[in-house]
């Protein structure tokens, strides 16, 4: 059973990657953090007859990894009431992954997912919405969406002092434990 966190953070040990972490703990987990890798942002050429050109970043080096994943952790903070533009950025570019890897859509189709979002601006209202847009594109792919969560966070740590977030990620952690037990 492979574990995969994507951390769409800019910042080193933001409050959304700590609460993944914390998620993940004692878990076998890779990690991919977003900030250290060169994605563009995607041009759009679905309907061109030439399709889409390769762009020479680093998204087809991260692509088998998230494909090999059984769960996938996608954590962001909220900017500006929404997922941040680097995990936007790899997302936007599965578009592309559409028309040119094959069976791409069947090869996530199922994939667990969970999204964990971090903002200090009454995130368990105004994170909603970015939530709901992840949920639509779990529904569109067919991805299995596991759970969310919405933790308080601004200032480095933050995160550590929201224990409601903390616990919901240990209570996750446990049924992923559990998961794992049962399968080995």
């Amino acid at each position: 059973m492979k574990f995969l966190h994507i951390d769409g953070s800019s910042r080193e040990d933001g409050n959304a990657s700590t609460l993944a972490k914390y998620l993940l703990q004692d878990l076998p987990f890779e990690e991919i953090a977003l900030r250290d890798y060169q994605i563009q942002l995607i041009t759009d050429e679905r309907h061109s007859e030439q399709g889409f050109v390769p762009l020479g970043d680093d998204y087809d080096r991260l692509l088998p990894t998230f494909l090999e994943a059984d769960y996938v952790v996608f954590s962001s903070p909220i900017y500006w009431y929404g997922l941040s533009a680097q995990l936007k950025a790899f997302i936007d570019r599965w578009s592309e992954s559409m028309r040119i890897v094959p069976d791409f859509q069947a090869k996530i189709k199922h994939k667990k997912v969970f999204l964990i979002i971090v903002g200090g601006d009454d995130p368990y209202r105004k994170g909603l919405p970015t939530v709901q847009q992840f949920e639509y594109i779990a529904e569109f792919l067919e991805l299995d969406l596991q759970g969310h969560l919405i933790g308080i966070g601004n200032k480095p740590d933050d995160i550590l002092q929201d224990h409601i977030a903390l616990n919901q990620a240990k209570q996750i952690n446990q049924q992923l434990q559990h998961i794992k037990e049962s399968v080995q």
